[in-house]
């Protein structure tokens, strides 16, 4: 048995429209000047607390998590407004199907979303069924931090080298890299396919369309 443990935002869906309309409002409110939307998509992936640490140069404290708690309660508005907090990439859903009927693989999710964003997420997309295992920002350390991986791994009973964590940005690739496990990059997400490379992607795919075939060309002979 092998383990799949993909991320999820920029690589499972896009919320990018929500991510930064609520990060505008949660500056606005709160005085601080705007960030360009740039510095935002890059920081997607990493938990809240860390992101806000980043963006104001200071160590998380009562200030940054009262920010959070802000940011979290203009999201489901700004979500709301939108009528959708994230649109699934195109052929995501297939890829998901399809890999959760090989009887060779058990799925996670590994992401820097609150549990209840996720959990909402996956009820929405009707994909509850497709992952064993969750591991969110309330779960766990930010990545690049090895955490998720390793409890994701320590649930399924399977060793981080069987394991492949699928990601859009850095973060996840360095995650993987801590924990022992291969990176595959996904180029669709918020970081450049260099980027992934660098931080250790052993492979990343141009398009959802190329999930399947990949697992199908290699089964888990590198794993």
């Amino acid at each position: 048995m092998n383990l799949i443990i993909f991320d999820c935002d920029g690589t499972l869906v896009d919320s990018l429209a929500v991510q930064l309309e609520t990060m505008r409002r949660t500056l606005e409110e709160l005085g601080h000047r705007p960030v360009p939307d740039s510095a935002i998509r890059r920081l997607i992936g990493v938990s809240l607390p860390e992101t806000f640490s980043i963006l104001f140069d200071k160590p998380i404290d009562d200030y940054i998590l009262r920010t959070v708690v802000r940011f979290k309660e203009h999201y489901h508005d700004v979500a709301a407004a939108m009528e959708r907090k994230a649109i699934p990439y195109a052929g995501i859903a297939e890829a998901l199907h399809e890999l959760s009927r090989r009887d060779d693989v058990l799925m996670g999710v590994a992401t820097g979303k609150s549990r209840r964003g996720l959990v909402d997420l996956l009820a929405d997309e009707g994909w509850e069924d497709h992952f064993v295992a969750l591991r969110t920002a309330d779960d766990c350390p930010s990545k690049p931090h090895p955490a998720m991986v390793l409890e994701i791994c320590d649930h399924c009973g399977i060793a981080p080298s069987r394991t492949l964590v699928i990601g859009d940005t850095s973060f996840d690739m360095k995650m993987a890299v801590n924990a022992g496990a291969m990176g595959l990059g996904v180029s669709w997400g918020f970081h450049a396919p260099h980027e992934l490379t660098q931080a250790g992607a052993t492979h990343v795919l141009e398009t959802p369309a190329e999930l399947v075939p990949y697992f199908g060309e290699i089964g888990f002979a590198r794993i």
